[in-house]
């Protein structure tokens, strides 16, 4: 916490004359010989860091930019440094460099070590924007980044001057603390990279390096190129590369949607060819919601359907589409929130605004799961048939939907190839074969690769039992099979699901919760999330932030509240939880440190033996941001 400056410090600093702002230093730099002299000007490095935050709003879409970035947000970018003109912090840069700072009149009786009254030069900086009146949010701002002295704040005054001089700009009105937050990190970004080696030689002239730098920290605007050919897209080069024939014939019939089944040898193009289709997908789906229609795009994994929704989001933003995201690990209330929103658009609350734009919606099987949406056009990653069949059913719901002219009720499959998810199931499905038995993923493409249309309800049997048929199984299909049965490394067996359900689904008549009974097929250890702001103990209670930045207390005894108060508090508190996979955790924090905050009080912790599955971990905030 940035502290404020107090009467104290500025007695301390008040009679000490001011060095012009013009000649102060924010860096040091070390030249070829290995010695250390003043780097550039607080002047040259806060133009740097607005020039590259100015650079770096303009890498946004238009649509997203102006929601996210209010005018004149280079300004506080630029300003995060004006701490810097402070005798303090001039005393330190001129120790860097191996000289005394007690030689220079002006900073003869400093004492570097009082930056920590104050919070070092970060501290100035708010102090110094609180005493000026910029608007809410920018102190604070700036003194997250990182005495007072009338002559020397008059410095400070000189130079917010000459920064809204040189970028003709003024300071941003926030809308919101959350606009504030992206600011804030666009400040810390911004000064990263006018911090790195494009800029450290303060005799180079720097404006020309603002696009390299930005680039080469890599904030490449994606630019998606529509109607490439088969050789702009694999040899953009030398635009040589020519589709084999069985790669034109598969092309050729990629026109419209479908499954499409590519067959061939190896060596014959099938993974280029599988490519270019999904590439044409994604064309097609941006294409079909530029039209106006409502698009549904389906992924296996929160993964891959966070990566859809990134590939798609942007650019359907530059074509006046909306884009959604649904998927299990939002907050319970978060996610709530959101099947609200987009239920309401897809169904029929929705049917009057279906006209106002076009839509895609991204998820993962939720919307499988008792969701009245309504969809003009599908797109889903393969599955097994009985997870498929659910799917179409959120394409041409009702009869009575109103929808653009141009749509048909079409369903693409994103599918490999046979013969490759067979020799290496993994590699074909991806993400998809850690979800679904990669037996069952064959067995379910053996069936749908003979399809070209399916009559809904009536062609639903005959799929299912062509699936699930039991047969006698040789080579890489009983390979297959045996892991269904027996399980792998990463995921127990059909047998030992059944052994386990037996065992621990009941025990003396009692039914166990589902998150004590392993049974599911996918079974990677998870851990309960607690997402907050911020969680601090202190007088008997520990304080509570929430996402939303309403406020709880927890108190240090049951007998502080009633069973109801307590009962209100812990369902608060477990809407803020997520169940996620090991990988995306943070360090656990250790059972007795979560006691001391008593949080025992609401979630049950577990034993030791159980910390893994049981353990709650805490992704607490620093200045509010998550």
């Amino acid at each position: 916490m940035v502290k404020r400056l107090t009467q104290a410090s500025l007695r301390t600093e008040n009679a000490i004359p001011a060095i012009g702002f013009e000649n102060c230093p924010a860096k040091t730099w070390m030249q070829s010989d290995g010695s250390v002299i003043q780097g550039r000007s607080v002047l040259s490095h806060c133009q740097i860091v607005g020039e590259i935050a100015r650079c770096l709003i303009s890498r946004f879409p238009q649509s997203i930019r102006d929601h996210m970035f209010p005018p004149g947000s280079e300004m506080v970018a630029a300003s995060h440094d004006i701490g810097k003109v402070s005798p303090a912090f001039m005393a330190k840069i001129v120790t860097a460099c191996g000289n005394d700072y007690r030689s220079i009149p002006a900073l003869a009786r400093i004492d570097p070590a009082l930056e920590k009254m104050w919070g070092g030069h970060a501290g100035v900086s708010q102090a110094m924007a609180e005493s000026i009146g910029v608007p809410r949010y920018v102190a604070e701002i700036l003194g997250q980044h990182h005495g007072f002295n009338p002559q020397v704040n008059d410095e400070r005054k000189k130079l917010v001057s000459a920064l809204k001089e040189c970028l003709k700009a003024h300071w941003p009105t926030f809308d919101s603390a959350a606009q504030a937050r992206i600011v804030a990190g666009l400040t810390s970004v911004a000064d990263w990279i006018g911090s790195g080696a494009f800029f450290e030689n303060p005799n180079e002239d720097w404006q020309p390096n603002i696009t390299a730098a930005l680039n080469d920290a890599g904030f490449i605007k994606p630019v998606i190129r529509c109607r490439l050919s088969f050789a702009e897209v694999f040899d953009p080069v030398n635009r040589a590369m020519q589709p084999r024939e069985p790669q034109s014939l598969f092309i050729e019939q990629v026109s419209r949607p479908g499954v499409y089944i590519f067959e061939a040898q190896m060596g014959m193009g099938k993974t280029e060819a599988a490519l270019y289709a999904a590439y044409q997908a994604l064309e097609e789906a941006l294409r079909r919601a530029a039209q106006g229609q409502q698009v549904l795009w389906i992924e296996n994994t929160v993964a891959e359907a966070q990566q859809r929704y990134l590939d798609l989001a942007s650019r359907a933003a530059q074509e006046g589409c909306e884009t959604g995201l649904l998927h299990s690990r939002f907050p319970p209330q978060h996610r709530a929130i959101n099947e609200d929103r987009w239920v309401a658009l897809y169904g029929r609350p929705g049917w009057s605004q279906r006209a106002n734009c076009g839509r895609i919606l991204v998820g993962t099987q939720v919307l499988e799961q008792s969701l009245d949406i309504d969809a003009d056009f599908l797109v889903s990653r393969f599955a097994p048939t009985d997870m498929l069949l659910q799917r179409p059913g959120r394409l041409w719901r009702h009869a009575g939907t109103p929808r653009h002219v141009s749509a048909r009720p079409e369903c693409w499959l994103l599918a490999p190839e046979l013969e490759d998810a067979l020799t290496s199931p993994h590699s074909a499905f991806g993400l998809s074969a850690r979800v679904y038995s990669p037996y069952v993923l064959c067995r379910s493409l053996e069936v749908w690769k003979k399809i070209q249309l399916i009559h809904l309800p009536s062609g639903i049997r005959p799929l299912i039992d062509q699936t699930y048929v039991d047969r006698p199984e040789t080579g890489q299909w009983a390979s297959l099979l045996y892991e269904l049965k027996n399980g792998s490394r990463i995921r127990i067996g059909e047998q030992a699901q059944q052994a386990l359900a037996k065992l621990t689904l009941s025990r003396g008549g009692k039914t166990l919760p589902e998150h004590k009974a392993e049974t599911r097929y996918s079974n990677r250890d998870t851990y309960d999330l607690l997402l907050l702001r911020r969680l601090h103990s202190q007088n008997g209670a520990t304080g509570i932030q929430l996402l939303d930045g309403r406020e709880l207390t927890l108190p240090h005894g049951r007998h502080r509240l009633t069973n109801a108060e307590w009962c209100k508090l812990a369902i608060a508190l477990h809407k803020q939880l997520v169940r996620v996979p090991t990988a995306f955790c943070p360090p656990r924090i250790a059972k007795h440190e979560l006691e001391k905050l008593h949080l025992h009080e609401v979630f049950y912790l577990g034993g030791l033996k159980m910390m893994k599955r049981n353990c709650v971990s805490l992704l607490s905030a620093i200045q509010g941001s998550y």
